[in-house]
């Protein structure tokens, strides 16, 4: 039982250990290579509660409402794409051109409530 929780727990973070290595390469292909490693990295993180024995209706039984920040998120992400492609768009100077940081962030965060908001 104990080698069982102990791998369950260890995949995710083997995972994202691997993102994180394979970090460099993905920022080189632009701005969706660094949307993926966020979102990748989300996704890691999302699953370290439920690997450890946490159920949604345990621990967030209202999960399903997360996957409207999860939208806007991911909207903002594919509107931060295309002003930096040159297309008018809405969002304010600081939003339109984040640096690769915040975009980690963002696309991290949305990883983590989709999973979260769609895992059960």
């Amino acid at each position: 039982m104990f080698l069982r929780k102990l791998t369950v727990i260890v995949l995710p973070l083997a995972g994202l250990a691997a993102v994180l290595h394979l970090r460099a390469w993905l920022v080189s292909l632009g701005f969706w290579g660094e949307a993926a490693a966020g979102l990748l990295c989300g996704v890691c993180l999302a699953l370290l509660p439920r690997a450890a024995g946490a159920r949604r209706r345990r621990y967030m039984p209202f999960a399903r409402q997360l996957l409207v920040p999860a939208v806007l998120l991911l909207a903002l992400i594919v509107t931060q794409s295309m002003a930096i492609r040159g297309v008018h768009t809405p969002l304010p100077a600081s939003l339109a051109a984040p640096d690769t940081a915040m975009l980690a962030a963002e696309s991290a965060l949305a990883g983590a409530l989709l999973v979260t908001g769609l895992g059960g």
